[in-house]
């Protein structure tokens, strides 16, 4: 799991990227946020289908990815948006 080094802010809202690894597992946003609003998770390559779209959720300010394809390698890229922390 990685995250961009180049976040962008407006206001009192963060946007967060990055990309996951295959495997998927937790991504720590803490140090972004106090609140996370919405997240959402895209596989790359392949052609997109329910057999291989990942599962975005959120406990606190910790994203988790869970990938849904039986191909063990995919990898991804994710987003964030939340309240500065």
């Amino acid at each position: 799991m990685a995250q961009d080094t180049r976040t962008s802010v407006f206001g009192n809202f963060h946007v967060v990227t990055g990309t996951y690894t295959a495997g998927g597992g937790t991504i720590d946003v803490s140090d972004h946020f106090s609140e996370i609003l919405s997240c959402t998770a895209r596989a790359s390559g392949g052609a997109p289908s329910a057999a291989n779209l990942p599962r975005i959720g959120v406990n606190a300010t910790t994203l988790v990815v869970t990938l849904t394809s039986a191909d063990a390698s995919q990898v991804g890229r994710w987003m964030a948006i939340g309240h500065r922390g």
